[in-house]
């Protein structure tokens, strides 16, 4: 999209094809004696076998199956969806269990890179380079403005906003700074960045962006201008849209949705922004999965043309640059500049413990 910053997929030597993989982690070339058979076809083979796939997302359920999974049933009709709502770090503890138990029952799960990172990802997580299909999919220039990484499968982003009640404030914010100013005392929603969470992430990128000098300022001036520190992104939302609070800062997803509905108070404040920084919400597959191939074909599907738009469907951020253009495109100015945040600071996901000390620090409190 015009206006953002560009951002390389971190694929190096990841185009390659591995072999595709049976139910304990084996490459699956005895499945067939036919050694005319393409990549995919073995992985089609396979994964008819497999039959179904065990999918933690985020995404409601009644949503996910009508918007997204319909949609790749209807290619694959002999695929069964096993759903389970509790993405990111409920289901990444599941996985711990149930892999110390001797059966992971999880094939792919949703979770941002800071909670994907407390597992070790070379013991937990099948690397994109093993999955041909996949490489294959991402390969594609419309995915230069989001982040791929050696076991991550980017499907859906949000930038992190500022948004307001048009109904609540008659002079929006100009800048980041501006929440930091009298006439939005107690009047700034965010979700608590001590969370660790998608927030902390966004903010460690303007980190970097900004230089620390300035990011405590901000961040000192939020804590001293009493800003609601909530639960989760969409609770932010709630408190803006219901007019309890003025002004948030989370997902886009929630204010664009709200509207795209009509009849919103909702705008958003990208005149406040010089920076955006997004967060990638990516696919983990378990390299101990029980369904593999399944798996890999809808890593690979999901990141296609028609499973970004899918995305879209539901009401979700896609990365794929026409998905995102064509869904939400008179949303996000042409002249937006858009980060990934976990490229502009990788040191937030590699290491938790020091920037969750620091946030302490700044925040004068414990998570």
């Amino acid at each position: 999209m015009a206006g953002m910053s560009g951002f390389t997929l971190g694929l190096a030597g990841c185009l390659g094809g591995g072999g595709t993989q049976d139910g304990n982690g084996d490459t699956g070339d005895d499945i067939t004696t036919d050694t005319a058979m393409t990549y995919r076809e073995r992985v089609l083979q396979m994964a008819e076998e497999e039959g179904s796939v065990t999918i933690h997302t985020y995404t409601p359920e009644d949503v996910f199956r009508r918007e997204v999974f319909s949609l790749f049933e209807a290619q694959y009709p002999w695929a069964e969806l096993l759903y389970n709502p509790n993405a990111g770090s409920a289901s990444l503890s599941q996985a711990n269990t149930q892999k110390r138990a001797g059966r992971l029952e999880i094939d792919i799960v949703q979770s941002d890179f800071s909670s994907a990172f407390a597992l070790d990802p070379v013991e937990f997580y099948r690397p994109i380079s093993e999955m041909e299909l996949v490489t294959e999919a991402i390969a594609n220039e419309d995915y230069n403005e989001t982040a791929a990484g050696t076991y991550s499968i980017p499907f859906q982003a949000f930038p992190i906003i500022i948004y307001y009640n048009r109904n609540l404030v008659s002079e929006p914010p100009t800048s980041y700074m501006d929440l930091t100013d009298e006439r939005f005392r107690g009047d700034v929603a965010m979700q608590d960045p001590l969370r660790m969470s998608g927030i902390a992430t966004a903010l460690g990128g303007l980190y970097v962006e900004w230089g620390e000098e300035m990011f405590e300022e901000f961040i000192t001036g939020l804590v001293a201008n009493d800003a609601r520190f909530v639960d989760s992104a969409s609770e932010a939302f709630r408190l803006v849209a219901q007019g309890e609070i003025a002004v948030g800062y989370g997902h886009i997803n929630d204010p664009v949705n709200s509207m795209l509905q009509g009849d919103s108070p909702i705008e958003l404040a990208w005149d406040a922004m010089d920076v955006v920084m997004q967060v990638v919400f990516p696919l983990w597959l378990f390299n101990d999965s029980q369904n593999p191939n399944v798996s890999e074909l809808f890593g690979a599907w999901i990141v296609s043309e028609e499973g970004q738009n899918a995305i879209v469907a539901s009401g979700r951020w896609p990365v794929l640059g026409t998905a995102l253009q064509a869904g939400y495109g008179e949303f996000v100015p042409a002249d937006a500049v858009i980060k990934v945040a976990e490229s502009v600071n990788q040191e937030i996901i590699t290491d938790q413990d020091k920037w969750r000390e620091y946030y302490e620090g700044l925040f004068g409190r414990t998570s």
